[in-house]
């Protein structure tokens, strides 16, 4: 695990791109997306991965303080703030973890029982739903009705029901997800 961390390390200080602060994101009129300006990307990149790479009962309260302002806007924790329940989205980003997929990787299929949340740090997937007329995807054809990048959530309703999944998700590019499971919603 550490050389994997030392070769993000490696990579993102390689890109250039200087550290902000953890307030330079910018929230879109159009949907519930976090948008994170191109020349401040590196912010996840190096503060919340660095974070969720870490083993959750090994945060500090100020790393888990960070994880709550990366999350506040995304709409499932919003839900919870705007009724004043604050401690379940620090409970959530206290148990929240970190998983890496690489390009083509499918994380869950449509019709699967769901049992985790996911918050994309770093990559891009296609929302996809089955589809004999669409796209062929490994052995499969799908329609892909929606791009999910940096900033956006999928799987919510995972947490709240044991219903199959809608839609398939499949990595367009190595990703990086903060998520949760079922077990410690």
């Amino acid at each position: 695990m550490e050389n994997y961390y030392n070769t993000l390390s490696k990579r993102h200080a390689e890109s250039n791109i200087s550290s902000i602060n953890r307030a330079s994101f910018l929230l879109s009129k159009k949907s519930d997306k976090i948008i994170f300006p191109r020349r401040k990307e590196s912010m996840l990149a190096e503060e919340a991965l660095k974070i969720f790479f870490k083993r959750a009962n090994k945060r500090t309260d100020e790393e888990i303080e960070k994880i709550m302002e990366f999350t506040k806007e995304i709409k499932f924790f919003k839900d919870y703030l705007d009724k004043g329940e604050i401690e379940i989205q620090r409970k959530c980003c206290e148990k929240m973890f970190l998983q890496k997929n690489n390009a083509g990787d499918i994380v869950f299929e449509q019709g699967s029982i769901g049992d985790k949340f996911y918050i994309v740090l770093e990559g891009k997937v296609a929302v996809c739903i089955d589809d004999k007329t669409g796209e062929k995807k490994g052995d499969r054809l799908f329609k892909v009705v929606k791009t999910l990048d940096r900033g956006d959530s999928f799987g919510d309703l995972a947490l709240l029901n044991n219903k199959p999944r809608g839609a398939t998700i499949i990595c367009e590019e190595e990703c990086h997800f903060a998520i949760l499971n079922q077990k410690d919603f």
